[in-house]
């Protein structure tokens, strides 16, 4: 069946200040700015297997997670689960110039996309030694494996994308040092996340769509002919 989907995405609270005055600290940081180190790493917890629940609950996680539709005549005999998530961290430098003015600078950033809690489901009412459970179970790969390449083919992209933010966002200006290092870090990850958000959902639409080209009638009625003697 389709894997289930948990984007995980940091809501960070900003600091405001009059749009004009802003861009005017900002201009005046960008003439001390350095060059940030920038680190995009993809993560991938370990496969963990499940074979407890009965197709009912199975049926029931899907719903409840995912909103999956039911084929008609077909139970829920195999499911895959996994959070997909990101995590942004850096560090932050501060530089006091002319008039008191306080200029913040993230120096190393680091992006790590994960796919969490890798999760493969099957229905305890099918034997361990038989050979829909072992087709079960390649089913249920395939469906990892998708995700797995399509999250490792879309994390250029999305480094793209995230550099091309850091560039437009490179620095946060204060008149002067009234303002904590969590609050900085806090605006400039909304920022940021802004950016990443939209490409993050991009991605969930996309496997989605080449998820379902498995869970399909004839697709199923393939698969269970292997199993005929």
């Amino acid at each position: 069946m389709k894997n289930i989907f948990y984007i995980l995405i940091f809501i960070s609270c900003a600091f405001f200040l009059n749009p004009a005055s802003a861009n005017e600290y900002k201009e005046k940081c960008m003439q001390y700015r350095a060059v940030p180190n920038v680190k995009i790493a993809l993560e991938f917890d370990e496969l963990k297997y499940n074979h407890t629940k009965t197709p009912r609950t199975l049926a029931r996680l899907q719903r409840e997670k995912f909103s999956g539709k039911l084929l008609n005549g077909y139970q829920v005999m195999g499911l895959t689960t996994y959070d997909f998530g990101t995590e942004l961290n850096f560090k932050l430098e501060e530089k006091i110039i002319n008039n008191g003015l306080t200029c913040y600078y993230p120096t190393e950033i680091t992006l790590v996309l994960s796919m969490r809690y890798p999760t493969i489901y099957i229905s305890k009412t099918v034997s361990k030694n038989s050979c829909q459970y072992d087709q079960l179970l390649r089913h249920e790969h395939m469906h990892l494996q998708l995700a797995a390449a399509a999250f490792e083919a879309y994390a250029p992209v999305l480094k793209e994308r995230f550099l091309e933010a850091v560039k437009k966002y490179p620095v946060a200006g204060r008149p002067k040092k009234d303002v904590s290092m969590d609050v900085v870090r806090d605006d400039l990850t909304k920022k940021y996340m802004s950016v990443l958000t939209p490409l993050v959902q991009t991605l969930q639409n996309e496997i989605d769509t080449e998820q379902a080209k498995l869970d399909t009638p004839e697709n199923y009625k393939k698969e269970q002919t292997l199993c005929q003697n």
